[in-house]
């Protein structure tokens, strides 16, 4: 029974993190991203419900075709923040060549910081 778990974006703290994350749930004993056929990635989309998060392209002068998604990260301090993944497949290959790992942080709001950063208890 193969992805019966589904990755925790928010728990990830960094894009190696992110990168392990996505070949482990493979499952598949994969060594590297380069592992990765076109296949893998789809079925990580349809698995994580991320197909409103995803486009899929294809580039004529440079002959690869692209998946990007985008993933809700962890808060950091309050500040909210996605992931985008772009994995880059040759025009005829499954294997992918290359993922670009990004990290778009959203605006520091001021009440969200106030309450990130008070809302500490002391036991």
């Amino acid at each position: 029974m193969e992805h019966l778990c589904r990755i925790n974006w928010k728990e990830i703290k960094n894009k190696k993190e992110l990168e392990k994350e996505i070949i482990d749930w493979c499952d598949k004993n994969y060594s590297d991203i380069n592992d990765l056929k076109r296949v893998d990635v789809l079925t990580l989309i349809e698995t994580h419900n991320l197909s409103e998060n995803s486009k899929l392209s294809y580039d004529q002068e440079s002959g690869f075709s692209k998946i990007e998604i985008t993933i809700d990260a962890k808060v950091f301090y309050g500040i909210k923040s996605k992931w985008n993944l772009t994995f880059n497949f040759p025009e005829f290959g499954e294997h992918c060549i290359s993922l670009l790992i990004s990290r778009n942080y959203g605006e520091i709001r001021k009440e969200d910081f106030y309450n990130y950063t008070h809302d500490i208890t002391i036991a």
